[in-house]
């Protein structure tokens, strides 16, 4: 998972915590951090740093969905 993590593979992570841990919440907890500690630095955001904020949407609409067909 850290491999995952130091290469910016975020659909992979999300997938595997997901889908094999059928957890939810740890991921957007991780991306949400790394993406609030980009934006306080001030600094223009890397492409990877707008993409996991891209998956982070994502990920939370679908959960959304998920909970709703259940």
């Amino acid at each position: 998972m850290s491999l995952s993590w130091a290469h910016s593979l975020y659909n992979g992570i999300l997938y595997i915590y997901n889908r094999a841990m059928h957890d939810y919440v740890t991921p957007l907890e991780q991306l949400l951090a790394l993406l609030s500690s980009a934006v306080k630095t001030g600094k223009q955001l890397t492409y990877e740093q707008v993409f996991s904020g891209g998956v982070f949407v994502v990920a939370r609409d679908v959960k959304q969905m998920l909970s709703n067909n259940q």
